[in-house]
């Protein structure tokens, strides 16, 4: 079961989720992330109009995770992701195992202190293949598409065409 820590103020929530809470916190400040009733919903592209989307979702500011955007493309596995960003250096983060035997309440940081490493993608790829990733706990995160073979990825494009988005909040981030 996933759960999810139970804010002291929960009007202080994000303003995307605070609709999802609970009124009051359950026993133990904790509560069942997988419950269909605080669920984000997920709705297939081909459901969603430009106008539906921004009505539903955009301009209430409600979450929604759109499934099928990458239907038309090859599956991005690591071989498809070596052949397009192989030589490419992009930045990789190494944690350490013993992180995860620390109280997670006594971490500094979450993510953004750790100090990235630009790595080639191959040799990633390959750390990923041999376990080595797992071991050091390294992992590749918030790369930004925009410079690489994937930002031309086309579904993309009419996928974001056809929600009318033009102009996303954020680039495309691959993290692996």
């Amino acid at each position: 079961m996933a759960t999810y820590y139970y804010p002291e103020q929960p009007q202080l929530a994000h303003k995307h989720c605070s609709h999802m809470l609970p009124s009051s916190p359950p026993e133990g400040g904790l509560y069942d992330v997988d419950d269909p009733d605080h669920a984000v919903p997920r709705v297939h592209r081909s459901q969603l109009t430009a106008t539906t989307f921004f009505q539903r979702y955009q301009k209430p500011g409600i979450p929604v995770i759109i499934t099928g955007l990458l239907d038309d493309m090859p599956i991005w596995n690591l071989s498809f992701l070596n052949q397009k960003l192989g030589e490419l250096e992009l930045p990789v983060r190494y944690y350490g195992r013993d992180r995860y035997q620390q109280d997670k309440r006594q971490w500094t940081s979450s993510g953004s202190g750790v100090e990235a490493h630009l790595m080639r993608f191959s040799h990633y790829a390959e750390m990923l293949r041999n376990g080595e990733a797992y071991q050091k706990d390294a992992y590749l995160a918030r790369c930004s598409l925009s410079n690489t073979p994937l930002a031309d990825a086309s579904s993309l494009h009419q996928s974001e065409a056809a929600l009318g988005l033009n102009a996303p909040a954020t680039s495309l981030n691959l993290w692996v």
